[in-house]
């Protein structure tokens, strides 16, 4: 995360899966959402294109920088919205 992009770089991928990195500019980003549930966290970032790239988080590993990750996005997200 940087003032002009918010980059996600996978250091382990799941089996069988074929997620690629993010990188997306600060103003292709339209809208962000952290939902909380009893276990899980889902994490999405809606682009100007219209995809949605969702991130779900099982907070029952609760050792990680998971809450951290997404307040800081939140927060940054907002002040580059807020200069727009």
């Amino acid at each position: 995360m940087d003032k002009d992009n918010l980059s996600m770089h996978w250091l382990k991928k799941f089996a069988f899966s074929s997620n690629d990195n993010i990188s997306l500019r600060w103003s292709e980003i339209k809208e962000i959402i952290v939902l909380s549930e009893t276990k899980y966290s889902t994490f999405k970032i809606k682009h100007t294109s219209g995809k949605i790239f969702t991130f779900i988080h099982n907070d029952m590993f609760g050792n990680d920088d998971f809450r951290k990750f997404t307040g800081a996005v939140l927060k940054e997200f907002t002040k580059k919205k807020s200069y727009s």
